[in-house]
């Protein structure tokens, strides 16, 4: 038996949900997909193969996986300004420390 690739739907956008702006989804009748434009993430779920799709849960389940996604990308991005950060600091420290060491 050939397995036949369900048609994904356009990209439709996905207004006021949970004060996303930039959310759009698609599906195929199996599964469904959420990308966020500005954090530049998608996430997915499909169907049980014993399960009745279900868009609503499909669009609800994606777009939390996707909002992880896009969480934790931003975690990292804050994390990696804060390490900037903190060896700035430390740098103006020791340039502190030297010069007061230099008034002795």
């Amino acid at each position: 038996m050939e397995k036949t690739k369900s048609k994904w739907t356009n990209w439709m956008p996905l207004t006021d949900f949970d004060g996303q702006t930039d959310a759009f989804y698609r599906n195929n009748g199996k599964k469904t997909q959420v990308k966020f434009l500005t954090s530049n993430v998608r996430a997915e779920c499909c169907c049980c193969k014993d399960d009745d799709f279900n868009l609503s849960f499909g669009i609800q389940l994606a777009y939390l996986r996707c909002l992880n996604k896009a969480r934790t990308k931003q975690r990292i991005e804050l994390e990696e300004k804060l390490n900037m950060v903190e060896h700035e600091i430390a740098k103006n420290l020791t340039t502190i420390k030297k010069m007061v060491n230099s008034l002795d």
